[in-house]
């Protein structure tokens, strides 16, 4: 039924009735009646404003339900959102910033717009495995997470012989053999003399561990070790001679207060585990926190050239233990002539011998940093602190390690947890 209006006369006058000012003004209010209805095709989009509305009309029994078009509400902004506020009125929350997620502050509070929190730990139950035994999760070469085979990141075997004294006490050939239970020649075997009891004298600690080519017997014979698929033996030339290692902090060779107070440390690795077939893991892992590796800041010159005698270069390996394997390399910076090595070149520093034929290179290392010494020998002639190196291409020769060549090389460590 379509709507219907009718107006009414306010006032009707009769004939010959007469005209007064108050009849008049009756004109002016007509009455409006209104009948039937009106449909909602007929009312134009926000037509109808609230202030033409009843106070306190319910118009909710006169809707049906899920019949209020959306484009009945107000106009808003694109990426608004409604909610009810704190009086209970539907409110806008306008958009947040790329990135932000919707966010419930709980019950009587406004949601809000706010950025997504990491997570401060993960339940491991959470985590799906690959299904395989001993795995680590990690990123690989593309920084991709990915699952890889647990490093091993101990060595086989760790043997302690008996104190130095007692090996020279048992008499020639002044050895010791020692069965390492491999089965098979290892992949690595490292040597060390490890102090045992606090010694005055050389100023080391207990833990305290030394390169194995860091003594001398009798001022000139090196101790060295050898290894096969049964035994590690190490030798110990002329134990009736004077035994010497560098003094801890002034690096002056001395003999011990007793040999009671050292022993070696052997460490063997089974074949495999350090090989890029088996196992790229290993115990050669490069894996933070059991691996370190620093390039010194001056050359070997500078360092060589160091004044008091103390040719001393140290690198804190932060591991908190002895490092159970290290190594120390000369690093070539740039070409050099002289010796026939190039840049990027790594020279063991066995090459380093002193120009008398001494050793010429010697490190320890502790549960802090490994120390590496170059007892060089300072040419009064030409004023420079020198030593020798052998030559890159032919092993019968040696250059003198001076300023001008050794100006190019410069110190590397690495060390394993």
């Amino acid at each position: 039924m379509s709507l219907t209006v009718i107006v009414n006369q306010a006032y009707n006058f009769s004939d010959g009735e007469k005209v007064t000012y108050p009849k008049l003004n009756l004109l002016g209010s007509p009455s409006v009646t209104f009948s039937g209805e009106l449909s909602s095709n007929q009312l134009a989009d926000g037509a109808v404003i609230t202030s033409k509305l009843e106070q306190g009309i319910n118009i909710n029994d006169k809707i049906n339900d899920h019949n209020l078009s959306l484009s009945k509400l107000p106009a808003g902004d694109h990426g608004q959102l409604l909610y009810y506020n704190s009086s209970g009125i539907l409110a806008k929350l306008s958009p947040g910033t790329d990135g932000q997620y919707l966010k419930t502050q709980g019950a009587g509070q406004d949601p809000v717009w706010a950025a997504q929190d990491g997570a401060s730990s993960v339940p491991y139950e959470d985590i799906t495995t690959n299904g395989l035994a001993n795995q680590y999760l990690t990123t690989d070469s593309s920084g991709n997470v990915a699952w890889i085979g647990k490093p091993d990141l101990n060595e086989s075997q760790v043997f302690d012989t008996a104190t130095l004294q007692s090996i020279i006490t048992a008499g020639a050939p002044y050895q010791v053999t020692q069965s390492h239970g491999l089965g098979a020649v290892p992949e690595q075997v490292v040597v060390t003399i490890r102090c045992v009891t606090n010694d005055t004298a050389t100023g080391y600690s207990v833990g305290d561990e030394l390169d194995l080519t860091a003594a001398n017997v009798g001022g000139d014979l090196l101790l060295s070790a050898g290894f096969d698929a049964t035994n590690v033996i190490v030798n110990f030339p002329q134990g009736d001679g004077t035994f010497q290692i560098p003094h801890r902090t002034n690096l002056t060779q001395t003999t011990p207060t007793s040999l009671s107070n050292f022993k070696f440390r052997i460490r063997v690795w089974n074949p495999g585990s350090g090989s890029t077939t088996s196992n790229s893991a290993g115990p050669l892992t490069t894996e933070p926190g059991y691996y370190y590796s620093q390039t010194s800041s001056d050359t070997a010159y500078q360092i060589m050239s160091r004044s008091g005698g103390k040719n001393i270069e140290s690198f804190s390996h932060g591991f908190s233990t002895v490092p159970k394997f290290y190594k120390v390399v000369l690093v070539c910076t740039s070409d050099d002539s002289q010796t026939g090595y190039s840049e990027g070149d790594e020279i063991d520093v066995s090459a380093v011998i002193h120009p008398d034929h001494d050793t010429g290179f010697t490190s320890f290392a502790n549960t802090s940093s490994i120390t590496c010494v170059f007892p060089a020998r300072i040419d009064t002639t030409q004023k420079q602190t020198y030593m020798k190196l052998v030559d890159r291409n032919s092993r019968s020769s040696d250059w003198e390690f001076r300023s001008s060549s050794s100006n190019r090389f410069k110190l590397k460590v690495y060390a394993w947890k």
